[in-house]
């Protein structure tokens, strides 16, 4: 034991910390084990921060325990790389009160401020449902390539942080999308090659920006009310026509000059509960117009999209058909409308959620690899 204790302490710093590195790939249950081990080990970590490169948090009181342990470190042991940051702790009917919400807001906007803002690369962090608007980035990251976002104010009204080495960009159930949001990210992360937009059914289409963002993007010379008038005459009712002034002449240039991909998808309806059962119809009418958008007008039959195969239908067995296509040498992909889900599936969904949410960014990693993998796959 004497003679391992003293190899122990010759082993290279900087051998030791290539070590740990390595070994704290997991959500965090690694660096909390090495802390554990010895004093020498504990000093390493809190002096290099490698014992929290990646860390994934979920809940008010894991929010506000990791920000305690962050202020008692130096700025070089705060270098986390891979941070996952989720306030729903998705326990069967039991939800986040308002003072849990603002206690949540506080501790995730004070550990993104406290962590190295440097060595950040893949961000997830879904902000809590309250009244409160949420920056899509509360600080700049220099360092960040991916971030999934949800809950956010993603409009010009609301500062946000930079992210110009950001490369992919999930998001998901925006608070508020404005129509000038593809401004926004351009002055936000210019540099996104890869955009994931989840709608959230809440806008009237006659104002849902993401119908212009993606005549935008098609880079169209029509307006976009030239181009729905034939679909919305025939297959939806006179409240979904699409208005504003906006829609009525040619769309602006597309901002962000490195977008390659765009996807569009839907988040379930829950049907049954309360202000919960009228949202079908609804989404089907825009699923379907998202569709006669993506085509340019023209149809599915007679454009340069196509309907493959997508995600494997849990009841039937049947594949949801995803329409993907070519805009100018750019991919655009638009899922179908979830299925309707009764209410009170609603609690096992949101531990679903949670658990897929979480494998999603396990599954990221810190590498590009794995973001190219994802992306592949759609």
């Amino acid at each position: 034991m004497a003679v391992a204790g003293r190899s122990l302490t010759i082993i290279p710093p900087e051998l030791l910390e290539e070590i740990f590195f390595f070994a704290c790939t997991d959500a965090g249950q690694t660096g909390c084990s090495i802390n554990l081990v010895c004093k020498q080990f504990r000093k390493h970590c809190i002096r290099t921060g490698v014992d929290i490169r990646q860390v994934y948090l979920c809940g008010p009181k894991a929010l506000e325990c990791f920000y305690c342990i962050l202020v008692l470190r130096e700025l070089e042991g705060r270098k986390v790389v891979s941070l996952c940051m989720h306030a729903d702790q998705a326990r069967p009917g039991k939800y986040l009160n308002g003072q849990e919400q603002a206690q949540c807001d506080a501790s995730m906007v004070n550990i993104l401020r406290a962590i190295s803002p440097d060595h950040l690369r893949l961000l997830y962090l879904k902000w809590p449902h309250s009244w409160s608007p949420h920056p899509m980035l509360p600080t700049t990251f220099p360092s960040l390539s991916e971030l999934y976002v949800s809950g956010a104010d993603i409009s010009s009204s609301l500062q946000s942080g930079r992210a110009l080495n950001l490369k992919i960009l999930h998001i998901a159930h925006p608070a508020r999308l404005t129509l000038d949001f593809g401004s926004f990210l351009a002055a936000v992360c210019p540099g996104i090659t890869h955009l994931h937009l989840r709608s959230t059914g809440i806008q009237c289409m006659e104002d849902d920006p993401i119908f212009l963002f993606m005549h935008s993007y098609r880079a169209s010379q029509k307006s976009l009310r030239s181009v729905t008038r034939t679909y919305t005459s025939n297959f939806l009712s006179p409240r979904t026509l699409i208005g504003g002034s906006a829609y009525a002449i040619p769309p602006e240039p597309l901002p962000l000059l490195s977008l390659r991909q765009l996807v569009i998808s839907f988040p379930p309806l829950y049907v049954g509960g309360r202000g919960c059962g009228n949202g079908r119809k609804a989404d089907r009418e825009k699923v379907g117009l998202y569709w006669h958008v993506a085509t340019g007008g023209k149809g599915i039959y007679h454009s340069d999209c196509t309907m493959v195969d997508g995600l494997e239908v849990e009841k039937s067995g049947r594949f949801n058909q995803v329409l993907r296509g070519d805009a100018g040498g750019r991919r655009l992909i638009v899922f179908p409308a979830s299925e309707d889900i009764p209410y009170h599936q609603l609690d096992g969904h949101r531990a679903k959620e949670r658990a897929t949410l979480k494998a999603e960014w396990l599954d990221r990693g810190t590498g590009v690899q794995s973001i190219a993998r994802h992306w592949s796959g759609l």
